[in-house]
């Protein structure tokens, strides 16, 4: 063998192994990109809204107190409380449907792979476990403001009581 020809077949061999690691290389970055964009669309999202979900109900619960430390508070700014846990209530519902539509559509999701479909159904059960906490947590609440802005302060601290006595006051 000639070493023109031994020359040729090594720059040959060096060119398949990188074609080879090339192909390779192209194939990671797909998966990569697969699961970044899984992440941006889904996990990202999702968690975003339960940490929102998480800092609304402690701002509920935080209201509802604050209406009833004060004795004398005017008509109008007992409107304006009761108005924004009544907004509270409805911004976590958004969230919680949000979230649930979602994880629904990353599970439905060809693109993510099975383990992270099996992350987004547990998570998916896991929010159906949380809202089924909420709708309780949020009608006390309800009936504290409710109770307070008709007049019936006893009343209203009487639900806050029962409120704040609940091992979990977060869903």
């Amino acid at each position: 063998m000639s070493v023109r020809l031994k020359v040729i077949l090594t720059a040959v061999a060096m060119l398949v192994i990188f074609g080879a690691a090339v192909l390779v290389w192209a194939f990671m970055q797909w998966e990569a990109e697969e699961e970044l964009t899984s992440i941006l669309e889904y996990h990202a999202p999702v968690s975003r809204m339960i940490a929102e979900v998480d800092v609304l109900t402690f701002e509920y619960e935080l209201l509802l107190q604050r209406l009833l430390r004060t004795p004398a508070r005017p008509p109008t700014e007992t409107a304006v409380i009761v108005a924004r846990v009544r907004e509270i209530a409805t911004r976590i519902h958004q969230r919680f449907e949000r979230s649930a539509e979602l994880l629904q559509r990353g599970i439905a999701d060809d693109r993510n792979d099975l383990s992270d479909r099996l992350v987004m159904a547990r998570a998916q059960e896991a929010l159906k476990y949380l809202q089924r906490q909420v709708g309780p947590f949020l009608e006390v609440g309800r009936q504290v403001g409710d109770a307070y802005q008709t007049g019936r302060r006893q009343e209203a601290e009487a639900r806050l009581a029962e409120f704040l006595r609940r091992p979990s006051r977060t869903p």
